[in-house]
């Protein structure tokens, strides 16, 4: 499900910017070729809602790394086209709406934060092993 977002997330990025901004989705042993994104899920969690009714919270951080020197600026205009894109994006033939937005620019690089949230019916022992799947992709081991 995480991959599945991250990829609905990239490609609302890639329609909104286009071809002139790369968009990472996976550590990098390279340097990062500006103006670029970096997409990743940085804190998964998975409750009980009702009865078989689970809610599924996924967290991302969108980081922008601004080609130009004034990179204030740059972040700014990017910031209202981040949300523009992922207000609501496409996932599984319908539209998630991305919720809790926040921003920070940070050593000249604008990281936006935005929450899918989604209910799911499941049966209690495949959230076990989905809880397994989280820890291992918020590890790193995955």
């Amino acid at each position: 499900m995480i991959s599945k977002i991250t990829a609905s997330i990239s490609r609302a990025i890639f329609g909104e910017f286009g071809e002139g901004y790369n968009i990472y989705t996976e550590d990098t042993e390279q340097e990062l070729e500006e103006p670029c994104f970096f997409i990743q899920c940085i804190n998964p969690k998975i409750s009980l809602f009702r009865g078989k009714r689970y809610l599924r919270e996924n967290q991302f951080a969108i980081q922008y790394f601004p080609e130009s020197k004034e990179y204030r600026q740059e972040c700014l205009s990017i910031i209202d086209r981040l949300y523009s894109a992922l207000r609501l994006i496409d996932y599984e033939g319908r539209r998630l709406r991305g919720v809790g937005v926040d921003t920070i620019i940070n050593d000249g690089v604008l990281t936006f934060y935005i929450n899918y949230n989604i209910f799911v019916d499941e049966k209690p022992e495949d959230i076990e092993k989905m809880r397994i799947l989280i820890q291992k992709e918020t590890n790193g081991n995955g």
